[in-house]
């Protein structure tokens, strides 16, 4: 068996699938199975089964169902991989050395991402390029508490601000395409920031990192939100 496989099966090894499930969805014993409502769907009466022994759940409404590493996916919205992660921290398990290319591009996607965010984050209290930002905010009753509690930040009204922040340090450009911050050129001679004159929005994921963006226009341009 293999090192990626031997860290799964430990994981499901150490890990209770009704007590891992149990922090979600409230379940109750009945019989050998424990029951609840379902938390992918609206119901009424729960249709939601785990089977401890089988150590799997399945609803019987959205027919949803799987082992611990399907339940992670579909309830924090998160790739095999990063559900797996997620358990192994839980548990204390070292998965050190399985990131291989899709793990190791991921990682990076979230360093462009925290990069960005930092930078919106700095432009939102410059003096002069965030007044305007500021000045919505303050319109709207966000403090500055509220604001940098919630990460938020400000793209300049320009077309290369962070196109030549990411250059100047040596930033994989087709990345940051990848990660919808930058957009190609037609003519294919560079690129240009994706959020321009945009309050911007951080989204996070449950372990609070940046993996992705929301802007809201504060000119006249369209469309008035972009993600």
């Amino acid at each position: 068996m293999d090192r990626y496989s031997s860290i799964k099966e430990e994981i499901k090894g150490m890990c209770d699938i009704v007590e891992l499930i149990g922090q979600f969805v409230q379940l109750k014993k009945t019989g050998k199975n424990y029951v609840g409502l379902c938390p992918f769907h609206s119901e009424k009466d729960p249709s939601f089964t785990v089977n401890p022994e089988r150590q799997i759940f399945h609803c019987f409404g959205c027919k949803k169902g799987g082992d611990i590493f399907t339940f992670w996916m579909e309830y924090h919205n998160v790739s095999f991989f990063e559900a797996l992660k997620d358990i192994a921290e839980r548990y204390n398990i070292d998965i050190k050395g399985l990131s291989g290319d899709k793990g190791e591009e991921r990682a990076k996607l979230l360093e462009i991402n925290e990069m960005a965010a930092s930078f919106y984050r700095q432009m939102l209290y410059d003096p002069v390029e965030g007044k305007k930002a500021r000045e919505y905010l303050r319109k709207r009753n966000i403090d500055d508490a509220v604001a940098k509690e919630a990460g938020l930040g400000y793209a300049p009204d320009r077309w290369d601000s962070l196109y030549k922040l990411f250059l100047n340090r040596h930033i994989d450009i087709r990345l940051a395409i990848n990660a919808g911050l930058l957009v190609e050129r037609d003519a294919g001679d560079g690129c240009y920031d994706r959020f321009r004159n945009r309050l911007i929005f951080p989204i996070f994921d449950i372990r609070g990192r940046v993996v992705g963006f929301g802007g809201r226009t504060l000119g006249d341009g369209m469309p008035k939100y972009l993600n």
